[in-house]
């Protein structure tokens, strides 16, 4: 250990000598930053957004949870705010807030009374006593959701209680109701509720038993049952979406089978019921922008799967079922011969490389990019690239990997899933340049030693033929670059060639290879290598095929 570390380490002992040293070193480890992008700070700026959009009478019950992926900062999961007054604001609204605020303003005012006029001082402690409890409660429900437990909740209420029924009693405002008479009325009063909601909570166990038995009859293959179980489940649970939604899936794999055109409209008709459930749930427009794709229905069905992406933006599973849509429609249509319709849709697929790279601009956490979502964006380019080709959208379907149109939503000048790698004589620098004629990535290494760009894992077949395409030109000496494939599993190098042939003029170079059958796929990923010095290369279009 050197003197700096050794200083660090006696100062920390120092500094909290009455606290375990693994508590201290967390403590001074805090990162206020940190705090602020990942904590409690974050849900506040982002639930004052909803309280923006939702000032009066708020979101209604489960507002927050229904509609804080719409306006969070970065990727996150959390269905409480951490702080119950802001839920309450939310969900409330302002008139909901200030109700609240009106309960703990009498509250002050009755233990002020009270303490002012009480000479019994057990009575005084006990008043103190009750106080306090429920000042910790809602003190610690500013930053945390306590208050949400219903365990919780109701003792707080019964604090309240007893300092209003000590109010009562000591300045004579409520009428003490006399014991001696009838209290059959506020018997029945308070019997009736119970009744209703055991009634309620009856139906929704029953609900819910009959959803889990859909689940399992639908995981073992019986459709037309586990449509039964869903409708069952929706009867006594109508407020539920997913039973809906479940069964909409179900009857549309029943109509796919049985041509009836009434279970078709039913299925549909189960969609549009589970968004009215629940229309701030992603989920629920997928399946129905799915089914209208499926359908021909491309207008209502992107509608949907664009909702999906605004109400989540920084979920990419969302992205990519909206790129798996726009890839299918506009493969139909160009197999159809009408490219102009083709383009209108893969201009909006492009259009999400610009929303992305604008939520990250805004954001200290950066959207994840998944390599499914990034080959989808691929192929749409590939596509309109080559619009007047035809079999363009024959060709989609045996890229394996792609290159080519050098997608950056980080602005970091180096393509998302990709990443530098140094040794300790290399400097490897990466920049984008864009053109008319199309992206391509510049890669220099200005170091002595040997340096390298490298994907992230993709998927390549056991035993499988496949072919590289790419363009190249440079000023690099032969030999200093080295393109390879390699494996995590198996065979650690699939395929290697070096570069001698670059120029000042674009060419195309074309390889192939063969995987060999000890890889297991979804571990593959590519690497570019410079040995270093002076000279540069820069890549476009580069493609691996599956022949």
């Amino acid at each position: 250990m050197n003197k700096k570390e050794d200083h660090e380490q006696i100062k920390i002992k120092t500094a909290y000598k009455y606290i375990p040293e693994s508590l201290a070193k967390r403590i001074t480890s805090i990162d206020p930053e940190t705090m602020l992008a990942s904590g409690r700070f974050t849900f506040y700026r982002d639930a004052f957004k909803i309280i923006k959009d939702y000032p009066i009478i708020g979101a209604g019950g489960g507002g927050w949870a229904s509609l804080y992926f719409g306006y969070q900062s970065h990727l996150y999961w959390s269905n409480q705010v951490h702080n119950y007054f802001m839920q309450a604001w939310i969900e409330t609204g302002t008139v909901g807030l200030l109700a609240i605020i009106s309960i703990w303003i009498t509250l002050f005012i009755s233990v002020i009374r009270l303490i002012k006029v009480e000479e019994n001082q057990q009575e005084k402690q006990e008043i103190w006593g009750i106080f306090i409890a429920a000042l910790a409660l809602g003190s610690h429900s500013i930053v945390d959701f306590n208050l949400s437990l219903g365990a919780v909740a109701l003792l707080l209420w019964f604090l309240f209680g007893f300092i209003k029924g000590k109010t009562d009693g000591k300045f004579g405002t409520k009428k003490i109701i006399d014991t001696y008479k009838s209290l059959i009325k506020y018997y029945v009063a308070s019997i009736i509720p119970c009744i209703l909601l055991a009634v309620l909570s009856i139906s929704l166990l029953v609900g819910y038993s009959y959803g889990q038995d859909g689940i399992q009859l639908a995981a073992a293959g019986d459709v037309v049952e586990a449509a039964n179980s869903f409708y069952k489940a929706s009867k006594y649970d109508p407020l539920t979406a997913s039973y809906k939604a479940d069964r909409g899936q179900l009857l549309n794999i029943i109509s796919r089978s049985s041509d009836l055109e009434s279970i078709l409209s039913e299925s549909e008709e189960q969609f549009k019921k589970a968004i009215a459930l629940d229309r701030f749930n992603p989920k629920m427009h997928t399946y129905l922008g799915a089914f209208y794709l499926l359908y021909g229905d491309y207008e209502d069905g992107f509608v949907h799967l664009e909702e999906a992406v605004k109400l989540h933006p920084f979920n990419p599973t969302y992205y990519e079922l909206l790129t798996e849509g726009y890839v299918g429609v506009a493969q139909e249509f160009i197999r159809m011969r009408h490219p102009e319709e083709a383009e209108r849709f893969l201009n909006k697929a492009l259009e999400l490389i610009g929303q992305i790279q604008k939520l990250n601009k805004g954001s200290k956490q950066k959207m994840e990019i998944t390599p499914k979502l990034i080959l989808n964006l691929e192929k749409i380019a590939y596509m309109k690239n080559n619009l007047d080709r035809r079999s363009a959208y024959l060709d989609i379907d045996y890229i394996t990997f792609a290159l080519a149109e050098m997608i950056d939503t980080t602005n970091d000048d180096i393509p998302d899933l990709w990443e530098k790698v140094n040794t300790t004589d290399s400097y490897i620098s990466t920049k984008i340049i864009s053109r008319e004629t199309g992206n391509y990535i510049q890669i220099r290494n200005d170091g002595k030693g040997g340096g390298y760009i490298r994907s992230e894992d993709f998927t390549l077949i056991p035993k499988q033929e496949y072919e590289i395409t790419m363009q190249v030109k440079g000023d690099i000496q032969p030999g200093k670059i080295k393109t390879s494939i390699r494996s995590r599993t198996g065979q650690n190098t699939q395929f290697s060639a070096t570069l001698n042939e670059v120029s000042d003029n674009w060419h195309e170079l074309t390889f192939q290879f063969t995987t060999t059958d000890d890889i297991e796929p979804g571990k593959q990923y590519m690497r570019i290598d410079h040995a270093g010095g002076a000279g540069y290369i820069e890549i476009k279009d580069l493609y691996i095929w599956e022949n």
